[in-house]
């Protein structure tokens, strides 16, 4: 289990650099009721990351065990190339990605409530294009853990997954009214500079997934 928890933190850190979510916590930290907004947000970020993660790792887990009781150790590394070549590309195709215009708005709503949903609207929005998630449930089947074990893991992911914002919120906390200019060098650091990296970051996992089925094919031993 630990080696697991290890090899998740690295994939965790890379699904956590999001645009997206980093520009509307920032547009919530900008806010009034900045607080009770920004901490919504992380929880709502959380809870519906971690029942994704649930749904698909155990729903998975059930439709293998269903189809091939036996399930071959096979069928994980050929998903583990299958996720690495998605990885790949799609890194490829975003290497080059345009400025964005940038700018500070309100919020339309402020409450904690409606903070939250809005979080968890963003993360099923984006889930489609997840893959990081996809590889760490890949590793999790392939890790042959019990629920419990699953359920720990993902816990695990998501508390890693949402640790950028949390940062943001603390800031905000700290720097006080000093908070809207540093804020807005994030912004505009997130928005020029954070796409190129996540498309270096899911090159890197690419290769490591494809180099650890080539190894498990070839070789009989997998990278990790």
């Amino acid at each position: 289990m630990q080696d697991l928890l290890i090899v998740l933190a690295p994939i965790a850190l890379i699904d956590s650099l999001s645009p997206v979510r980093f520009g509307a916590l920032i547009t919530v930290l900008g806010g009034r009721k900045w607080l009770r907004g920004g901490v919504s947000f992380v929880i709502g970020a959380f809870v519906a990351y971690l029942l994704l993660g649930l749904g698909i790792t155990l729903g998975a887990d059930r439709l293998l065990t269903w189809l091939l009781p036996a399930h071959p150790k096979p069928l994980d590394f050929a998903l583990s190339a299958v996720i690495g070549s998605a990885l790949l590309l799609v890194g490829l195709l975003n290497l080059r990605v345009p400025n964005v215009e940038r700018g500070s708005r309100e919020p339309r709503s402020e409450g904690g409530l409606a903070q939250f949903w809005l979080a968890a609207a963003i993360t099923v929005v984006t889930a489609p294009a997840a893959l990081p998630y996809l590889a760490a449930v890949d590793r999790i089947l392939t890790a042959g853990v019990n629920d419990l074990q699953i359920l720990t893991a993902l816990v695990y992911y998501c508390l890693l997954y949402v640790a950028p914002l949390v940062v943001l919120v603390a800031l905000r906390v700290l720097l006080g009214k000093r908070a809207s200019r540093v804020l807005a060098v994030i912004n505009d650091y997130v928005a020029r500079w954070i796409p190129r990296l996540m498309a270096v970051l899911f090159l890197l996992l690419g290769i490591v997934l494809l180099v650890d089925a080539f190894g498990f094919f070839f070789f009989d031993r997998p990278l990790w």
